[in-house]
């Protein structure tokens, strides 16, 4: 059956094997290129999605551990430039935090927060002005996070002029 039609397709046998297949006629042609046009900003999306909520994520956590390591000095009694100084050096080389960004506060007995200063020297050493036992923390406040696709997620809540900006904080009692 050489050359018999089907349907409006030509089946051709192979004198290979001896079964019927579908020739290559111009309906078939061109379908992967229109399958892949239609897939790949589909898969562009989830691949940038990944690397850019990923990148959120390690900055995210960077901050925390920044503010982790800002609040044991204040715990400590360090003062105050002291404190802001440890919790800059803390983050990654690619990361800078500036000092307006960064706040350090204490609370007593369950009250409000209150801005921590530097107290009077103790025995020569300057100290901060949080009372021992007291509550102390250090929040990292609106650090912008730079989108790396640019405007593609500016969509998200938040995001001014291709940035997110992140927070962070952390909770100890001075010691």
């Amino acid at each position: 059956m050489i050359g018999a039609t089907h349907s409006s397709r030509t089946f051709s046998s192979s004198p290979r094997h001896g079964n019927a297949r579908p020739s290559r006629c111009g309906c078939q042609r061109g379908a992967a290129a229109v399958e892949m046009a239609l897939i790949m900003p589909l898969f562009f999306l989830l691949v940038m999605g990944m690397i850019e909520f990923g990148m959120i994520g390690f900055h995210k956590l960077t901050l925390t551990q920044a503010a982790r390591t800002g609040v044991r000095a204040a715990s400590m009694g360090k003062p105050v430039s002291q404190i802001v100084a440890t919790t800059q050096q803390s983050v990654a080389s690619s990361m800078t935090i500036p000092s307006a960004n960064i706040i350090p506060e204490y609370s007593v007995g369950g009250g409000g927060w209150m801005p921590l200063t530097d107290g009077p020297p103790v025995n020569g050493q300057v100290m901060n002005g949080a009372p021992p036992d007291a509550l102390v923390r250090v929040r990292i406040a609106a650090w912008k996070h730079p989108l790396i696709t640019g405007s593609f997620f500016a969509w998200l809540p938040g995001v001014t002029s291709n940035a997110l900006p992140l927070n962070s904080g952390m909770t100890m009692r001075r010691e």
